[in-house]
């Protein structure tokens, strides 16, 4: 009964995606329509005070060195997610003219419950991620004003619930920037996984002070979204016809 619940949860997903689609072949609806009354499932709000480097490429006492890191995504009820949202910063203030995120969820090991790189269930390449100032510094080092991104997905990403997940951004092949993911607030801390030149395989952090700050929004439930993208299109369909 699962698989079939889960089956026809997929299909409708699909389907909405095809009617948002001819919708907008159409001149008319966007990826936006299909998330109007979507829902924020998971937040950890920006704490403004630090946060460690995700970054393949930045100078460290003079040597290249990177650094990727990861926080963990359990959902309480299955959820298709739209988009994803996050909160970082500079080292230096200098944020470049072009930046380049790579966006990954993995399945957990099964040995140590940690990011399994082959088991990656998303992954894109961002070119350009929406990056907005805040007006907010974060209170490390020279004061570094704090970016929030945001990445709408191509299609909507099906996870489980009660099932691990994590969530890696990371900043690509910049060696004159540092970008840092900031710390965010979180009832159930737990810190976050990393990976780096010294540690080797992935680790999670024995001081679980703070996890990271990002934003996971899902997609509406089938039945709000079709009901919502069938009476735009009759809308506009009703409107075409009296003009």
């Amino acid at each position: 009964m699962k698989m079939q619940s889960k089956f026809r949860h997929h299909l409708t997903i699909s389907l909405i995606l095809l009617i948002a689609a001819a919708s907008a072949k159409a001149g008319e609806g966007s990826w936006n329509d299909l998330m109007r009354g979507s829902e924020v499932i998971i937040e950890h709000s920006p704490t403004h005070v630090g946060g460690p480097a995700s970054d393949t490429a930045f100078e460290l006492f003079g040597e290249q060195s990177s650094q990727r890191l990861a926080d963990e995504v359990v959902l309480k009820t299955p959820a298709h997610i739209g988009i994803v949202s996050w909160w970082g910063f500079y080292d230096d203030d200098n944020p470049p003219s072009t930046e380049i995120f790579r966006v990954r969820f993995y399945g957990a090991s099964a040995s140590d419950e940690l990011p399994n790189e082959a088991d990656i269930v998303y992954e894109a390449t961002l070119n350009e991620a929406g990056r907005i100032a805040t007006g907010q510094h974060v209170a490390v080092g020279i004061g570094p004003a704090e970016y929030r991104y945001e990445h709408s997905l191509s299609s909507p990403l099906f996870l489980s619930a009660n099932s691990l997940y994590w969530l890696e951004i990371i900043q690509i092949d910049d060696l004159s920037t540092t970008f840092r993911w900031e710390f965010g607030a979180n009832p159930f801390i737990s810190g976050h996984a990393f990976t780096n030149p010294v540690v080797g395989d992935w680790r999670h952090t024995t001081n679980t002070i703070s996890d990271q700050a990002f934003q996971l929004i899902a997609v509406p439930e089938p039945g709000t979204a079709a009901s919502f993208v069938l009476a735009s299109i009759m809308f506009l369909t009703f409107k075409r016809r009296r003009v």
